[in-house]
């Protein structure tokens, strides 16, 4: 089954708390894994400033786990949480996915990685 067909917008609604918070804890946990890294291994300051932001986009295996999480939630007779669970993270993954290549590019165009000027 196609992934984006289980995306219900009322479930975008009913579970828009749990999406905001789900992003936020992922991209700070990123971000502060990222920073931390960085700042063990001496990395250079624009470094440690924007390596979180190139880190933010996720796709093929979010998707891929919480589809194995869903349907094994299904067959114990948790279909809400599967819904829950399939709803959350397409939601999440189509957020980020409009928003992390964006800020992925700031990040490195910022931190001197490109040729790009700013």
């Amino acid at each position: 089954m196609l992934v984006g067909t289980r995306l219900n917008i009322h479930l975008i609604v009913n579970y828009s708390v749990l999406i905001v918070l789900y992003i936020l804890a992922r991209s700070l946990g990123k971000w502060g894994g990222a920073f931390a890294g960085a700042k063990i291994s001496h990395a250079p300051q624009k470094t440690v400033k924007y390596l979180g932001f190139t880190l933010l986009s996720q796709a093929g295996v979010a998707i891929g786990l919480a589809l194995a999480a869903s349907n094994s939630l299904e067959k114990m007779g948790y279909v809400d949480a599967a819904k829950q669970i399939m709803g959350v993270m397409t939601a999440t993954t189509f957020l980020i996915m409009l928003v992390g290549p964006i800020l992925a590019k700031i990040a490195l165009v910022k931190a001197g990685e490109t040729h790009v000027k700013e």
